[in-house]
């Protein structure tokens, strides 16, 4: 949010680039960590949770 305003009271247009690239790799390494967690997520909740509310009588056959 402050990339651009700090860019221009500087008058820098590297320093607006290197602030550009470190914006975007923080939004891509956030991204990554949630696409290699995901897989994780996805056994806990069809994996194991599942089976576990189906025995349980919690939710139906037809509901799974």
């Amino acid at each position: 949010m402050f990339m651009p305003l700090l860019a221009i009271a500087t008058r820098s247009p590297r320093l607006g680039a290197v602030l550009f690239i470190l914006g975007a790799g923080g939004i891509a390494i956030g991204t990554l960590v949630h696409l290699m967690s995901l897989p994780v997520e996805w056994n806990a909740s069809f994996g194991r949770a599942l089976p576990v509310l189906t025995r349980g009588g919690y939710i139906s056959d037809r509901q799974s």
